[in-house]
């Protein structure tokens, strides 16, 4: 039997440069490797920054206004309100500034940023801080996740099955960490309002000297793009759906994907009057969602290799249509666990048309930093459009008395993305593909 390395020395002389090239593959599989685990560490630890002050925010809120909750609940919405607007503004500029000058610089503002406001807080507990940290970090967070996916991207923008393979891994560590915030910060903030706006400072520094120390730049110099003022615009996300007829196609089943997701709090509400949940069924039952949702975010890559990405988006619309549906009729806790059981695999249904979309765009000289601002921008419109259209829809099916209303518009729109998806052509869904058009 030949050992190992005698058959490397055996072919090392046979075909003098299949072993460095063999090993040049090792070795970029290798850096790609270390690159990911970069980014998913960093990425953990700033969305844990923010999460942690998820129950600390709301007290120094209510402390301000003397315990009104309702004056507490107004000033709450203004400032998400006014982070989605910011973060609508700045996406496409910090977009084109990262294809201009890399993902490392855009990457260490955020935590930069989490140094300084929540400091402030800590030095000067009131709500002048409080409310300008929750603005900045709001519209800077979302840069920051453009960064992350751009610089994904540049490591894996000609694999559209290991790109979606990361937004898997990705989601699966976003949800881990508002899980692990959530926890740690409802007990640190028991203790003292300030002690969670310490911490996320901690967790900051940790975050800034990860990327300033190990993080590796991920765009050549070659490949940057240099900076125009034309491509602030925040509305030029709409360009998605005016880059050829595959980009369009693509751009429209992803926002139908979205659109359910961003439904706002009528649920909570629908849970109350028709199962009669009060707020610890409501806490278990989004706890056992989240769970199921980091499970299957976890096993992305796996499923889209085993199906390929045409059925695995046909499987991801279609289960999640489907829990959609049965929670429309859900009069019953066991009703609504078997929905969330039954939507699980479709809890990233975004990941392939998302991963397509970044390799069309490429073809089509779109640069990565621009490209993900631009799908930032559409989902912080669909952020902002989503609650107050199934708002509406809720109110109309009161009226109507069919209060699962919103449920099964939520089903049909994601069994209408199904249907666009059907008509893009098999090549997009191949692991790779032609230009597009």
């Amino acid at each position: 039997k030949r050992l190992p390395w005698t058959s490397l020395a055996l072919r090392s002389r046979i075909m003098p440069g299949s072993l460095s090239k063999d090993i040049s593959n090792d070795q970029d599989a290798a850096e790609k490797k270390r690159a990911m685990r970069m980014l998913y560490v960093t990425g953990f630890f700033q969305v844990l920054s923010s999460v942690v002050l998820v129950q600390a925010t709301p007290g120094f809120v209510l402390r301000h206004h003397r315990g009104h909750g309702a004056r507490s609940v107004q000033t709450l919405n203004r400032m998400t309100s006014a982070a989605a607007v910011l973060e609508f503004l700045l996406n496409p500029a910090f977009g084109a500034l990262s294809d201009a000058l890399g993902r490392k610089p855009c990457l260490m503002l955020a935590p930069i940023a989490t140094i300084v406001c929540r400091g402030m807080v800590v030095l000067r507990p009131t709500l002048g801080p409080v409310v300008a940290g929750r603005l900045i970090m709001g519209a800077l967070l979302q840069v920051f996740l453009s960064a992350l996916k751009a610089s994904a991207s540049d490591v894996f923008g000609s694999n559209p099955q290991e790109l979606a393979s990361v937004a898997g891994n990705m989601q699966m560590l976003v949800r881990l960490a508002f899980v692990v915030g959530a926890a740690l910060g409802g007990k640190l903030a028991a203790a003292d309002a300030r002690v969670p706006y310490g911490v996320a400072v901690a967790i900051g520094v940790i975050t800034l000297g990860l990327i300033s120390n190990t993080y590796k730049e991920t765009l050549p110099k070659s490949d940057r793009k240099p900076f125009t003022f034309s491509a602030t615009n925040p509305f030029r996300f709409l360009r998605l759906f005016q880059s050829g007829e595959s980009m369009a196609k693509l751009s429209l089943v992803s926002a139908l994907q979205q659109l359910p997701d961003n439904s706002g709090d009528f649920g909570l509400i629908y849970a109350k009057e028709i199962r009669n949940w009060g707020p610890e069924q409501n806490g278990r039952f989004m706890a056992v969602s989240a769970a199921a949702g980091a499970v299957a975010s976890a096993f992305t890559g796996n499923l889209t290799r085993a199906l390929g990405f045409k059925t695995f988006t046909t499987m991801a619309n279609v289960t999640s249509a489907t829990s959609n549906a049965l929670l429309g009729r859900a009069t019953t806790g066991l009703r609504a666990y078997t929905a969330v059981a039954v939507g699980a695999p479709g809890t990233v249904r975004g990941a392939a048309v998302n991963s397509i979309m970044t390799r069309v765009g490429t073809d089509l000289g779109m640069g990565q930093g621009q490209l993900a601002a631009d799908q930032a921008n559409l989902a912080a419109v669909i952020r902002a459009a989503g609650p107050l259209l199934f708002g509406w829809l809720y109110a109309t099916g009161v009226k109507r008395k069919n209060k699962s209303l919103p449920y099964v518009t939520a089903a049909l729109m994601l069994l209408a993305a199904e249907c666009v998806s059907s008509t893009l052509p098999p090549s997009q869904f191949r692991r790779t593909a032609p230009k597009s058009e």
